[in-house]
């Protein structure tokens, strides 16, 4: 059956391209609606499988409408697009449980590649969820290949062990989720394979195809490809800690820890460090700056 996404916007055009793109290259039904109002209407009438939302709306906004969203359907994934916003609203949509962030005017391949990622990301959570539950107590130690397709897998097998152990919702575990994915691209592509946040930015600027493209040739470099990201977890039923390193030289993360600019959460390159800092309980590093250690608290109901 056909994936069904629901657009809500108070722009009738931004609206209209998204959902003429969609249609015109995918498989899947789009529904819009206006307002956060109409769009949850819609949505208790008739589930979708994934909500793309503006975060600024008369009627409702992104927040209210994630909130209530969330309230209906934990598991309801929720894309947010902005133009404008404060760090404060981002850092609520993300506790709240948005799946990322897109801000305009976007490169509607990068909508496209966004939405792909989120539904690839759900599906290799199913298949890992029925088997992780039968664990009782495990920590682990990975050494990860330098590949780019391995590290969704990596984060979803993480995060299914940590759900199983504390018997707790995805929603409650969604800043765990998020900060993984942030340290381990960082590892993979600043660490191991040396790209600059500004070299990133460039390409991306070209697009989606250009930037994936260099990706590709600088994971294959000879290089390259025969380093590691190591990931210890360790999980109580207080606390977990993740340390993550990569095989590169480090940075001077004194440096980027200071003086942040929250306009670098809306952007594809340079977000990792600012989200980590936001949604951990502790993070630091080791002196070369190629490991970080992060820290999350378990939170008892």
């Amino acid at each position: 059956m056909a994936k069904s996404i629901l657009i809500v916007d108070d722009e009738e055009i931004i609206r209209n391209v998204l959902r003429r793109k969609l249609e015109q290259t995918t498989s899947y039904k789009v529904l819009t609606a206006d307002d956060g109002v109409v769009a949850l209407e819609m949505f208790k009438r008739q589930p979708v499988d994934l909500v793309i939302s503006d975060l600024l709306m008369k009627e409702m906004n992104g927040i209210e409408l994630l909130r209530h969203l969330k309230r209906i359907e934990p598991g309801i994934p929720v894309i947010i697009i902005t133009g404008y916003g404060t760090l404060d609203d981002a850092i609520e949509a993300i506790h709240l449980g948005a799946e990322d962030f897109i801000k305009k005017p976007f490169d509607i391949n990068e909508v496209l590649d966004t939405i792909d990622k989120t539904f690839r990301k759900l599906a290799e959570e199913a298949d890992q969820r029925e088997v992780i539950k039968y664990i009782a107590h495990e920590d682990i130690n990975l050494a990860i290949p330098n590949q780019f397709d391995l590290l969704n897998t990596v984060i979803n097998y993480i995060f299914s062990h940590l759900r199983a152990r504390w018997l707790v919702s995805d929603e409650d575990l969604h800043d765990v989720k998020v900060c993984l994915y942030e340290a381990l691209t960082n590892a993979f592509e600043h660490g191991n394979l040396g790209i600059s946040g500004e070299t990133k930015g460039k390409l991306l600027e070209q697009g989606q195809q250009t930037w994936r493209d260099y990706l590709v040739s600088e994971m294959v470099n000879e290089t390259n490809v025969v380093k590691k990201i190591s990931v210890k977890l360790e999980i109580s039923e207080g606390e977990m800690i993740v340390a993550i390193q990569d095989e590169g030289p480090g940075f001077d993360y004194r440096a980027r820890t200071q003086d942040v600019d929250p306009e670098e959460l809306f952007r594809s390159s340079g977000r990792g460090l600012l989200l980590i800092q936001s949604l951990m309980d502790g993070v630091s590093f080791n002196e070369s700056g190629n490991e970080v250690r992060m820290v999350k608290k378990r939170i008892q109901k």
